[in-house]
């Protein structure tokens, strides 16, 4: 057997977490126990076998450990070509603009101004139009992306959403919203739309570390942080039942203080 390339270990507390990224699988480690994993994996992975038995069984159990044969990105290959070819289930990513409300040192847009037109709206309703008629299809997936894709909610996202809308229930199809933001334009009202139209999107929001971190990267201004506008947005969104993903941009200087965000 050998070590997933897919694990990490991430401080908790006082525990650590072992996750696999792949079988999006955790187990909670006591200190001593990371310590005896972290040796048997410079040493060779197997000898846990004689140290701790039913931890070495544990983790092939649950494929934290894998075959020596196994190749582990072939397995992500051919997850995504059977994930990409399926005929029930398409995913439309739109990008309403490339602008952005923030300035992140990292972010390799250029930020030239830019708006999706109504003339590109509505061929991208018509793709719609024609991608829903296919009978296989069973559900369409809309991921807003950009840019900042908040930045025209009303001017481009609504327009898309409701003639989506109208188009699944024609052709009796399952529609999903998604969007990946910084989630700092999210309100009351962008909330209350979801909910008359009774709607629950899915988000992924990104963080750069804990406040002191984060502010650093993702300001309003030179003044005044996103770190608790975010946040509270977050709380806002979970309170609604909305599904929210908040991905972790994590560096040396700001992973220590990155459990903070839990708390």
């Amino acid at each position: 057997m050998k070590y997933s390339q897919f694990n990490s270990i991430i401080p908790y507390r006082e525990q650590f977490a072992l996750y696999n990224t792949f079988e999006n699988k955790v187990i909670f480690l006591l200190p001593e126990l990371k310590e005896i994993l972290n040796s048997a994996v410079k040493e060779d992975i197997n000898i846990l076998q004689n140290i701790h038995p039913d931890f070495y069984g544990y983790l092939s159990k649950n494929k934290f450990l894998v075959k020596d044969k196994t190749d582990e990105l072939e397995k992500v290959k051919k997850l995504s070509f059977k994930i990409d070819n399926r005929d029930t289930i398409y995913e439309l990513i739109i990008n309403p603009t490339v602008n952005c409300n923030f300035h992140c040192w990292y972010c390799y847009e250029t930020h030239e101004k830019s708006k999706m037109n109504c003339d590109t709206i509505n061929r991208v309703n018509e793709f719609i139009l024609k991608t829903v008629q296919n009978e296989k299809l069973k559900y369409l997936s809309l991921a807003f992306f950009g840019g900042e894709p908040l930045l025209y909610f009303k001017d481009v996202v609504v327009p898309i959403i409701e003639k989506a809308m109208e188009h699944t229930k024609k052709y009796n199809k399952k529609l999903g919203i998604g969007f990946t933001t910084n989630g700092s334009l999210i309100s009351e009202e962008f909330i209350e739309f979801f909910k008359e139209k009774q709607i629950k999107p899915h988000f992924q929001i990104t963080l750069d570390g804990y406040r002191e971190n984060h502010d650093k990267v993702r300001y309003i201004s030179k003044s005044k942080g996103s770190y608790f506008t975010i946040i509270n947005n977050i709380k806002k969104l979970v309170e609604n039942k909305m599904f929210v993903r908040a991905r972790i941009n994590y560096t040396e200087d700001n992973l220590e203080d990155t459990y903070k965000i839990l708390t």
